[in-house]
């Protein structure tokens, strides 16, 4: 049986927890895992591990391809704004995916999907990859990101502040 885990990590979180305070920081998680909810299909489960990390565990048939349409979905659903108490703001996600069978061990699985999101953070985030070749367990490596992730904002930003001048 093979399954995919998704770690998801979300970028910008931690100035609009800041800026607004922690329980609009909770309300905004809230709704970050309602919207990652709506990615999933029967039998999917997604978890928030703490702070602003979750999880996503997929199985069955094709994980690989069903990996990459949820994570494409999630990083769109998420550039769409969240509306947080009065404010509106952005946040996005660098989502790390990794592949393993019934015999894979959930914390290597992981550790993995872990360092492959760390490798979508530094590939410019608002992405997912796949693990990089070197990494345990890795195949070819990938680097998919919707195109609405690749917008031109180099951070999230919440909406009242002026733009960046900055491209990515």
């Amino acid at each position: 049986r093979r399954v995919a885990a998704l770690f998801v990590d979300l970028d910008g979180f931690k100035a609009i927890n800041d800026q607004l305070g922690h329980d609009h920081g909770d309300e905004l998680l809230i709704q970050v895992a309602g919207r990652l909810t709506e990615c999933l299909r029967d039998g999917d489960t997604v978890a928030r591990l703490g702070g602003d990390e979750f999880v996503i565990v997929l199985s069955g048939p094709e994980p690989e391809e069903n990996a990459a349409r949820i994570a494409a979905r999630a990083l769109d659903l998420l550039a769409e704004p969240f509306r947080v108490g009065t404010e509106t703001v952005h946040v996005g996600a660098s989502i790390g995916i990794a592949l393993g069978d019934g015999d894979s061990r959930p914390e290597a699985l992981l550790r993995e999907a872990d360092a492959a999101m760390y490798l979508a953070k530094d590939r410019g985030r608002f992405r997912y990859e796949f693990p990089a070749a070197g990494m345990a367990g890795a195949g070819t490596p990938v680097g998919v990101a919707s195109v609405r992730a690749l917008r031109a904002e180099p951070t999230p930003q919440m909406l009242d502040q002026p733009p960046s001048t900055t491209s990515v």
